[in-house]
């Protein structure tokens, strides 16, 4: 049941998912893993105390499992409950240090707030870790990530970001996504001191002059 909710799950079939689920738990009602999946599910549907419910019950059963509190984490995200949302993201992180997808959600919190000097902190902990992450798509309805602030100013952060560990693709890359979105302050850019030295790189001056 457990393994066809998986699939149910990334292919956004919520209600059969929920079914199945549901069904596993009968045959193992102390599994966490179960009850964190319906947990995820119910959160998909937008049924948040549902969701928090099984998030919280799925941690009381195993209590050093992480994935729980990075939902729990998501929950009060969507509510803007930044407070909590960030202890239960930095909890997830202390039971996994490797757990990519709650710094990525730690850091969104810290941006949603307008904390970026916490984001970006966070972020360089990310990138550490895998200098690729946020160019991976990680919507495949397993998980749950909780970007939350314009898309203009996170891709500009994140360009800021690579720049400061030397990565130009990247920093080129995010540049033009946050154009795609609307970032229009190539001055901004210019007098940045994280991308003064690319300043000169032919590929940079032709993505400002494209968007002077």
């Amino acid at each position: 049941h457990l393994e066809k909710a998986k699939v149910k799950l990334a292919l956004k079939h919520y209600n059969e998912a929920l079914q199945e689920l549901l069904q596993a738990l009968q045959q193992e009602p102390k599994s966490a893993e179960i009850c964190n999946f319906i947990g995820l599910t119910y959160l998909q549907m937008g049924q948040l105390d549902a969701a928090r419910t099984y998030f919280k019950k799925a941690s009381k059963l195993d209590p050093k499992y992480a994935r729980p509190y990075n939902n729990m984490g998501a929950v009060y995200h969507v509510r803007k409950q930044y407070k909590n949302a960030i202890k239960a993201y930095k909890k997830a992180i202390e039971l996994d240090p490797r757990f990519l997808l709650a710094y990525y959600n730690l850091a969104n919190v810290y941006f949603a707030q307008k904390k970026y000097l916490q984001g970006i902190d966070t972020m360089h902990k990310l990138v550490q870790l895998d200098p690729n992450y946020l160019m991976r798509d990680r919507s495949n309805g397993l998980e749950l990530g909780a970007a939350s602030f314009e898309d203009q100013k996170r891709f500009y952060y994140y360009a800021k970001l690579y720049a400061q560990v030397g990565d130009v693709d990247k920093v080129l890359y995010f540049l033009r996504k946050s154009f795609e979105a609307g970032f229009k302050d190539t001055k901004e850019i210019q007098e940045d001191k994280d991308f003064a030295p690319y300043l000169q790189d032919p590929r940079f001056q032709a993505l400002l002059a494209g968007k002077s």
